[in-house]
Parts: structure tokens; C-alpha cells; sequence
């Protein structure tokens, strides 16, 4: 597969896992909603790191299984890729709530650029060393063999 294929499910399935509570994060951000959102926030980061260490490593196997040792730049935009798609739920929400958010669509898209690029960061981050592990776990393997 591609990066853009490894970007795109990637970054669907922990954005699948999360999609219910984005409603609630995005309502805490913008102070439309007075909730229990630190835990919601928290309880959806831990399931997006879990999600995305899981994908990082299958990910990577099955690269490793197909000869493909290109697996660095892949892994890092692998795990970072359920930024882009938080933004992209971002415009959603604004179309949605314009009526009740202050914030021109500018501001509301410079804030979500800046907030979602260090989600993206932190999340490659993740991703990257979840797919270093495995890549060291099979080095490894293939050394004890030969």
C-alpha cells in the first residue's frame, strides 16, 4: 500500500473509535457545553494512543512481511493522520454550531490548524514508536535465525 492508503486507515479507525465524543470535545473547546469534558477528553486520547500503537504495529508488520523497510515516514504520518481528520470534523462542527460560536471561520480554522498539527505531532510521535518497536522485536527475530 501507499502512504496515502496507510494515512487514510490509519487515521479512520481511531477516528472511528472517537467519533461520538467529538461532539463533547469540540462543544469544551469552544465553550459551548459545561460537561465532565476532561474526562471525556481523556478517556478518548488514551483510546486514540491504544488504537493507534495497535494500528502502528499491524501496520508495520505487514510491511515488513512484503519486504517494504520504508516504514519511518509512513509510520509517523500513520499515526498523526487522525489530525487531519479531527479538522476535517471541525468544519462540520462549525456549520453546525456558527450560531453560537463567536468566533469568525478564520479564527475557528487557525485555532483547529494550530491545535490538530500538535495533535498530528504528538500522535507521529506515538506512531513512530510503536512501529520502531516492532521493527526492533522482528530485527531481532531475523537475527536469532540466522
Amino acid at each position: 500500500m501507499k502512504t496515502p492508503a496507510h494515512m487514510f486507515f490509519g487515521g479512520l479507525l481511531p477516528f472511528c473509535m472517537i467519533c461520538l465524543m467529538m461532539d463533547d470535545i469540540y462543544a469544551s473547546l469552544y465553550k459551548l457545553k459545561v460537561c465532565g469534558a476532561l474526562s471525556t477528553m481523556f478517556t478518548a486520547f488514551i483510546i486514540v494512543i491504544v488504537v493507534t500503537v495497535s494500528v502502528g504495529m499491524v501496520c508495520t508488520c505487514y510491511q515488513l512481511s512484503k519486504q517494504d523497510h520504508q516504514w519511518w515516514w509512513r509510520s509517523v504520518f500513520r499515526g498523526g493522520s487522525i489530525a487531519i481528520f479531527m479538522f476535517a470534523y471541525g468544519f462540520y462542527f462549525y456549520a453546525r454550531a456558527k450560531a453560537r460560536i463567536s468566533l469568525s471561520l478564520l479564527e475557528f480554522l487557525c485555532y483547529n490548524a494550530c491545535l490538530f498539527y500538535a495533535v498530528f505531532l504528538i500522535l507521529g510521535t506515538i506512531g513512530f514508536y510503536a512501529s520502531s518497536v516492532i521493527f526492533q522485536c522482528v530485527d531481532l527475530q531475523l537475527k536469532r535465525r540466522n
